[in-house]
């Protein structure tokens, strides 16, 4: 009996295209014939095998794969027509489309998400090495305002210092300079000095030559 089976198979794969019509060269295999009538690829397999006689003249293979040719294809959906319901079927159809067109939609949405994600992670890192940076930067700007703000207290520190030590210095000379002034008016008026001997005793109080003016008073 197996024998048999498979000795009319293989008188069926013999008329494999000998009648082939089809505007659509290379025809439809099951597996679109099955989604285009929403049906499983099973169910299409036993409706072929059902009718072999029939469908062989207008099937071919390549490899592995059958064709159905226009005839096929008609031939099929008459057999299952009483059985159809055109509404839904074209409704199931245009889900399975939209279905298929968001599976393709999600799946660049994810490659873009990964990508974007990546991208996000590389800027993640490069801001983590800027900010360090800026911190870094920072730090140092700091410690020079620092530096500076130390440095700026000891220049004023330092010139207050010598402004006072300078008026200091001028209070003293104008101090003795009022001191020999006066011992120097007293001496001239008692006419214990005479313009000879005044240099000299100015060479006492300081190392400069000093002038007796018009008023009596002494020039360092």
């Amino acid at each position: 009996m197996r024998y048999d089976n498979m000795r009319r198979d293989i008188d069926y794969e013999m008329l494999l295209g000998t009648e082939w019509n089809c505007e659509n060269g290379p025809g439809i295999t099951f597996r679109e014939f099955a989604d285009d009538q929403c049906i499983s690829y099973e169910a299409v397999r036993r409706q072929v095998a059902n009718y072999k006689k029939e469908l062989y003249p207008h099937m071919r293979k390549e490899y592995r794969t059958y064709y159905l040719d226009d005839y096929a294809v008609q031939f099929l959906e008459e057999r299952r027509r009483p059985q159809a319901q055109p509404d839904d079927s074209k409704q199931i159809r245009a889900q399975i489309k939209q279905l298929r067109d968001n599976l393709q939609e999600s799946s660049l949405a994810k490659e873009n998400y990964d990508k974007l994600y990546q991208e996000l992670g590389s800027l993640k890192t490069e801001n983590e090495y800027l900010k360090k940076e800026y911190e870094q930067c920072q730090k140092k700007l700091e410690e020079k305002e620092t530096s500076y703000t130390e440095l700026e207290k000891e220049y004023d520190d330092l010139r207050i210092r010598r402004l006072i030590e300078g008026n200091n210095y001028i209070i003293e000379i104008n101090r003795k300079q009022n001191i020999i002034d006066k011992l120097l008016s007293m001496l001239l008026e008692t006419h214990v000095l005479n313009e000879q001997n005044i240099e000299e005793l100015l060479s006492i109080f300081h190392s400069s030559p000093t002038k007796v003016t018009d008023d009596n008073s002494f020039e360092l």
